[in-house]
């Protein structure tokens, strides 16, 4: 975050050296309140943005889920269909179903990488950098 430093000048004109306690902590009190503005503002902006992505990635896998669920119907069906020359219809569509189980606990461990896992990253930066530039001046 750009912090601009500017020359503080008291209400009636007088440079910062000459500024009355009482002009100095009016104008403390309003860039302090400047400042809450704009980390509340940038901190709802990386919300908006890290819900967003979010729920990018929870459409993708629910999209990926039922396509997935969709398209290998048909050839699971082929699939019990063509074992049980070999086994029970039972114990075909079991052997099936477990694959199925395995692919999809496979699909949501993949899907869960794109998670948001530094959340307001920008926000915590800036406000860091605020404090730290706001202890160095007060000293």
């Amino acid at each position: 975050m750009h912090v601009e430093h500017r020359h503080i000048v008291a209400p009636d004109g007088r440079a910062l050296r000459s500024a009355s306690t009482r002009d100095l902590l009016s104008r403390l009190v309003q860039d302090t309140t400047e400042l809450v503005k704009k980390q509340v503002q940038l901190a709802r902006s990386e919300i908006e943005r890290d819900l967003r992505s979010e729920i990018a990635m929870a459409k993708g896998i629910g999209v990926a889920a039922v396509c997935m669920l969709l398209g290998l119907n048909l050839l699971l069906l082929a699939i019990v269909f063509a074992l049980t020359t070999l086994m029970p219809g039972w114990a075909a569509a079991l052997l099936v179903a477990a694959g199925v189980l395995l692919v999809g606990a496979v699909a949501g461990i993949v899907g869960w990488e794109y998670r948001v896992t530094h959340p307001l990253e920008r926000t915590r930066r800036t406000l860091k950098e605020g404090v730290e530039w706001a202890k160095e001046h007060a000293a």
